[in-house]
């Protein structure tokens, strides 16, 4: 039962205690920013003396869980005391401890302002500035520093009793103290347990380090840590991680301690700076980019590094050093520059380089080095010069400027008005200047038609052009720019033979030029011109084979129109029943007209066939008949040659012997079969009929000769 009392003696105590002694820490740094590892530096050696000092510090977790909380209800960072005493009071917090830190002198000197708050009412219970001269690199004098004067702050505040902690001294011949460059042993009492053994709890700056019995190679564990030890000398290693060294070291426990190890940092701040400023910062290559100078705080891992320094304009510099501690380094970077020789011809152009004005040709210019320029020369009556040059060393350029206005002159065999570009300029012989380029001229004649000619102006030049009334033009028939052999040219209509064939009398304006092939290999091709005067016409016209419509037994080259003619000569016999047998002398034009369809085949011999039907009328003025006739024929030709044949039918009126006049009329009417030979007479359009036998009923017999005219529906 004795023992039961105890026991509920000893939690009432402990709650008691831990409720009056719970703390929230806050570290705030002023104006300037702190390293990561910095700021775990100071936070870890300020949380070392909150708790050494016999206060309770509430899980940093939580803290930073609940601040941020404030933070986003407040829209604004959680460092005044209001928002610190709020959150106090969300985590049921006794005290609120919080370290102001300010830069007084870049990298070298900083106060530290301590000030504790009551939860309960928010008023300051206790506070202290403390100066440290130093960098924040140096990682045991800042430990030692914040730990020192915060406890020395915080003891009399936690309401522990002094004696029961020993005084904390920077001597190292002190017996309570053993400070190993980096171990700092706190003794606290020599009360041990029943088996003789010590309560050591192990800390690190910064926390999370793994501890190893540098004997046994046993994992103790990671810190922050608390092991049962007895009374004797140990030896240690420490692994921090890649951003701290790591550690070998001994410590001697003759009571019940707290061991604090101080780790030492890879890496150093070094602070870099160049004239000129403004330069790249690389470590170690090109790739890896740091900032430019002046930056101070750079973070390097200790060791021999490669430092590189980039502007433009000047040379890269680059220095070895061995970084093993916090330092400064300065570049000198020398001019990178080349000199541009800039010439042109002719001399005195206006030099632009990047759109800004530098001066004429010929100059001398120094330009940094490795940069792309974009050069203009500019000088009145030529063309302006553009280029982009790349810059790496010395360089002599010399560039040829086009002349752009031209001295060019027109004159014509007779005196003319000129028009350039439609506006008129003068009369012939006319001198101007021009630039390159294309222009349309004309000139007007009384004497000779109008004429425009395309001039391509690129040097100074004199044209002479002649004027004519008529032209003169050649013809030629070709496939793929050979000439294709008799093949007939028409103009205007009119025969002017088989090609190639040069025509010298053909009057200005447009004109008809139409190329048949007989063989009937190509199809016909028929182009408008326009004769403009002034110059001679070369025109080839390409004909086109007709492919696969030339094989064998497939009609091609179909066409349909009119035709008209008429009967030169004829005569006949005709008979009727109540006379004598009638002689037919058809004295006078017998006119045909008439509608048709043609086409043309190919036979197995290669050799072209034309075929035709047609249907027309004929007016018959033949003694002793006038009347008309009705007849539908089919042709076929070979090669122009060919014969027709077909049923006609006449219907005529006899109006008796010459001299002896019949008041009573009569009527033939008679129907039969004709059949003639005819000459496509050259063209596919004209038709002779050598001879056209008709025989029809009532012993009716005719035999004409015939020219027509077949009139194409192009």
């Amino acid at each position: 039962m004795k023992y039961l009392l105890y026991l509920i003696y000893f939690f009432i105590f402990f709650s008691l205690y831990a409720k009056n002694n719970t703390v929230i820490l806050q570290i705030e740094p002023k104006r300037f920013t702190l390293t990561p590892e910095g700021l775990e530096i100071i936070k870890g050696a300020a949380e070392s003396a909150v708790t050494k000092s016999g206060f309770i510090l509430i899980d940093p977790q939580a803290q930073e869980e609940a601040l941020k909380e404030q933070a986003e209800q407040r829209k604004k960072d959680c460092y005044d005391n209001e928002c610190l005493v709020d959150t106090g009071k969300m985590l049921a917090a006794n005290k609120i401890v919080k370290l102001e830190i300010t830069e007084l002198t870049v990298g070298e000197k900083y106060r530290f302002v301590l000030f504790v708050l009551d939860v309960e009412s928010g008023a300051k219970i206790g506070t202290n500035t403390f100066i440290y001269s130093g960098t924040l690199d140096d990682i045991e004098k800042l430990d030692l520093f914040i730990r020192e004067n915060m406890i020395k702050e915080l003891l009399p505040l936690s309401g522990k009793d002094d004696n029961s902690q020993s005084k904390i001294s920077t001597t190292t011949n002190n017996t309570n103290i053993q400070d190993s460059s980096s171990v700092t042993v706190i003794t606290q009492n020599k009360a041990s347990d029943s088996e003789g053994k010590y309560q050591a709890e192990l800390t690190s700056s910064p926390k999370g380090a793994e501890i190893y019995d540098d004997i046994t190679g046993e994992f103790w564990g990671t810190t922050p840590l608390k092991l049962s030890m007895k009374a004797g000398t140990y030896k240690i290693s420490i692994d921090a991680g890649e951003k701290f060294k790591g550690e070998k070291r001994s410590f001697t426990v003759e009571g019940n301690s707290s061991v604090n190890i101080v780790l030492k940092s890879r890496f150093h701040s070094i602070q870099v700076t160049s004239e000129p400023k403004g330069a790249k910062i690389y470590f170690d290559s090109l790739n890896n980019y740091k900032g430019l100078t002046p930056s101070a705080d750079l973070q390097i891992e200790e060791g021999t590094r490669k430092i590189y320094v980039v502007k433009r304009g000047y040379k890269t510099v680059e220095k070895t050093v061995t970084v093993l501690k916090p330092e400064s380094i300065h570049f000198e970077m020398p001019l990178d520059i080349s000199e541009l020789t800039l010439r042109s011809e002719p001399l005195g152009a206006q030099i632009f380089i990047n759109n800004e004005a530098n001066g004429t040709t010929p100059r001398k210019i120094k330009l940094a080095n490795n940069e792309t320029y974009k050069i203009k020369l500019v000088l009145d009556g030529f063309s302006p010069y553009e280029t982009s040059f790349l810059l790496t060393q010395d360089s002599f350029q010399t560039f040829n400027l086009k002349k752009d206005l031209f001295d060019i002159k027109f004159d014509t065999n007779e005196e003319a008005k000129i028009f350039i570009n439609g506006s008129l300029k003068g009369k012939t012989p006319y001198q101007t200047k021009l630039k390159s380029g294309q222009y349309s001229i004309t000139f007007k004649s009384n004497q000779f038609p109008e004429y425009t000619q395309t001039f391509n102006i690129t040097r100074d030049e004199t044209f002479f052009t002649e004027l004519k009334e008529k032209a003169e033009i050649s013809i030629n028939c070709v496939e793929n720019g050979n000439t294709i052999s008799g093949s007939s040219i028409y103009l205007d209509g009119v025969y002017r033979g088989v090609t190639p064939v040069r025509v010298s009398d053909v009057t200005f304006g447009k004109h008809t030029v139409e190329c048949s092939n007989s063989s009937g290999d190509y199809k016909n091709q028929k182009e408008t011109i326009n004769v403009s005067g002034n110059k001679d016409f070369q025109i080839k016209m390409e004909l086109t084979t007709r492919g696969e419509e030339r094989k064998e037994g497939i009609s091609y080259n179909e066409e349909e129109g009119v035709l008209y003619g008429m009967n030169i000569l004829g005569v006949g016999k005709h008979y009727r029943e109540s006379d004598d047998n009638r002689f037919i002398v058809n004295f006078m034009p017998m006119f045909k007209f008439g509608i048709f369809r043609s086409w043309e085949r190919k036979k197995s011999w290669d050799v072209v066939s034309m075929h035709r039907l047609y249907f027309d009328i004929e007016m018959v003025f033949g003694y002793p008949f006038i009347g008309y006739s009705l007849e539908m024929m089919y042709s076929y030709a070979i090669k122009d040659m060919g014969f027709s044949i077909g049923p006609k039918f006449i219907h005529a009126l006899d109006y008796g012997d010459i001299g002896d006049y019949d008041s009573e009329l009569k009527s033939l009417k008679t129907v039969g079969l004709a059949l003639s030979l005819f000459y496509n007479g050259g063209s596919d359009d004209f038709v002779i009929n050598f001879v056209e036998l008709f025989v029809g009923s009532n012993n009716t017999i005719l035999l004409t000769f015939n020219l027509y005219f077949m009139g194409f529906d192009d």
